[in-house]
Formats: structure tokens, sequence, C-alpha cells
């Protein structure tokens, strides 16, 4: 398949699904970050499976450098593109602040799939799932907008993860990707 081509998914029926759950594993870029990479409260703190199980400030977690100031984002790459259809960001101190989510296709192209209020509430961690329709492009990175207007205190992320069908495993299941345009 040509690198951004634009595919239709036809699957078997009564076959499983390539389905890959994976955290990010590269910073590609950040608005600005409270310590300094790989540092506590770095955007590299977002890299990886959770490490911050209590609600509260924890230098495992990526922060800004000042409370209040604005939108901040986060972008973060994955190791394999995938054909994506959720994401997940790990929420550990003054929930609800998401704002917006992107992916970045194979050229760098970002596409809003979400924009809108996250209801995850203070208090206790929250894992912020967004579900949409499955790319039809292969999606390498999740761009992550922060509202620190919202509360009082810092905003901290743990991790990030991306859903999708992994393209390297598809035929495996009895899935065919068709080329349809680039």
């Amino acid at each position: 398949m040509p690198v951004g081509g634009v595919v239709d998914i036809v699957t078997t029926p009564g076959q499983g699904i390539a389905a890959i759950d994976q955290y990010a594993s590269t910073v590609i870029a950040k608005s600005n970050e409270y310590g300094l990479s790989p540092g506590d409260y770095s955007a590299a703190q977002t890299l990886g499976a959770p490490n911050v199980f209590v609600y509260g400030d924890n230098r495992n977690a990526w922060t800004i450098s000042s409370q209040n100031s604005g939108t901040h984002f986060l972008t973060l790459g994955f190791a394999t593109p995938v054909f994506a259809d959720g994401v997940t960001v790990r929420e550990t101190l003054s929930n609800g602040f998401v704002t917006q989510i992107d992916v970045v296709d194979m050229n760098d192209v970002l596409h809003t799939v979400w924009t809108g209020v996250d209801a995850s509430l203070p208090g206790t961690i929250a894992d912020f799932r967004i579900n949409f329709a499955r790319t039809n492009f292969l999606v390498k990175g999740v761009k992550v907008y922060v509202d620190t207007n919202r509360d009082g205190g810092y905003e901290e992320i743990d991790a990030v993860s991306l859903h999708g069908l992994d393209p390297t495993q598809l035929h495996n299941f009895g899935v065919q990707t068709v080329i349809v345009g680039q």
C-alpha cells in the first residue's frame, strides 16, 4: 500500500479482527511542559503504560509550566500506524480538561476526530476514551488539546493510548485492504 493511501477495509464474515491498543512511544511536539524532558512532569512522562495509580499531583505525569495559561497541546507518536477508531487519555489531576483530539496521518496531516466537553470528574483517575468512525488512512500520532483555564490547579496526563486495526496483521484475520485513492 502506498504511504498515506486511502483504503477500504473489507472483512470476511466469521473472521476475527486485528485490533490493537497501544501506548504512545514518542513525543512529537508539545506546547509546554513543567519539567525538562525526560524529567519529572515532562511530556516524556506520558510514554508507555500508565504508572500513576493514585489521583493527585504526581511527577510521573505531564503538566504545563504554569496554571491557568490557556490552551496547550501534546502530540505523541505510536510504534505501529493503525486504522484508528479510538483514543484514551489517562487524566490524573484536575480531570475534565481535554477539549479536542486530532489524529496524525502518515503525511503529518492533522484530522480532528473529537471536540467537545470532557465530562471526566475530578477526585479519581479517569481514562477519558473517545470513539470515532474508523479512519480509512493510517494514523501514526495523536494530538491532545488541553484547557488549563477550567480549573484552579494543574492538569496532568499520565498516558495516551491509540486504538485501531493493525494493518500488518489484517491478512491473518481474513481482512483485505483495497486502495481507493491517494
